[in-house]
C-alpha cells in the first residue's frame, strides 16, 4: 500500500530536510565553510548508530524509543508503548508499521528523510542548503532546508563540540511547530546484528482472526 508519508514519520526522522525555515535565514559566521566540511566528514564517518531517543513536540507530544542505523540503507525505529509505530529501512524501501491498526505502508526511500540519514555519504549542498550555523563553547547547530522547497520547513542538527558528536535534531514545520529528537546514550560505529533490520510482517502484524 502506498500513500503520503505520515506526519509522525517526518518528526521521528527529523533529518527530514523536506522542511523549511519559518524564520529568515541567519548569515553564516566567518569560517562556516570549515565547520560545514567538518560536520560532513564526521557524519560520513558515522557508519552505525544505536541509541535510545526521546521525542518531544511544541504541541505537547512526547514519545520514547530506540534507533538503529547501519549505513548504507538500513534503519529501524522502535517506539515504546503507548505508541504503536515501527519504522524500517531495507534497501530502497522505507516500511512504516502501525501495529495497533495492523497497517503497513511502503514508501520509496528517495521520498523520505531516511535517504539523508542512511546514504553512503553526507553532503550539505546540492539537495540541501545551509541557512545558519550557531556555535558556543559546548554545541554546534546547523540549520538546513531542502533547496527545492525552502518554504516547507527546516531541520536543525545539534552536535556536542568537544569531542564532536551528534546529539539530536529539531524539525520545524511550515507552521512553526517544533519536534525535537534527543539521542540518549548513543553508541556510534559499533556492531549491530543484521537481524535487527529484517522486517517480517508475520511477526510484526498479527494475522487476521476468524470471526
Amino acid at each position: 500500500m502506498n500513500r503520503p508519508l505520515p506526519g509522525p514519520l517526518l518528526a521521528a526522522l527529523g533529518l527530514a530536510l523536506t522542511l523549511a525555515a519559518a524564520v529568515p535565514a541567519q548569515p553564516a559566521a566567518q569560517g562556516a565553510g570549515t565547520t560545514v566540511e567538518r560536520l560532513e566528514a564526521y557524519l560520513t564517518g558515522v557508519r552505525s548508530i544505536e541509541s535510545e531517543f526521546v521525542q518531544s513536540s511544541s504541541k505537547g507530544g512526547f514519545a520514547r524509543g530506540r534507533l538503529y542505523v547501519q549505513r548504507p540503507n538500513r534503519l529501524r525505529l522502535d517506539y515504546r508503548p503507548p505508541s504503536s509505530l515501527q519504522i524500517y529501512v531495507t534497501g530502497s524501501w522505507l516500511i512504516y508499521v502501525d501495529t495497533e491498526l495492523e497497517e503497513v505502508t511502503h514508501v520509496p526511500i528517495g521520498r523520505t528523510p531516511a535517504a539523508f540519514l542512511v546514504g553512503e555519504t553526507v553532503s550539505f549542498s546540492g539537495e540541501v542548503t545551509v541557512t545558519g550555523i550557531r556555535q558556543d563553547r559546548e554545541t554546534v547547530r546547523i540549520e538546513l532546508v531542502r533547496s527545492e522547497e525552502p518554504e516547507a520547513g527546516s531541520a536543525i542538527l545539534s552536535f556536542g563540540r568537544d569531542p564532536l558528536v551528534l546529539r539530536g535534531w529539531t524539525v520545524i514545520d511550515a507552521q512553526g511547530a517544533r519536534t525535537r529528537v534527543a539521542l540518549v546514550r548513543p553508541r556510534f560505529n559499533g556492531p549491530i546484528d543484521s537481524d535487527v533490520f529484517e522486517f517480517d510482517p508475520d511477526t510484526v502484524i498479527r494475522p487476521p482472526q476468524d470471526p
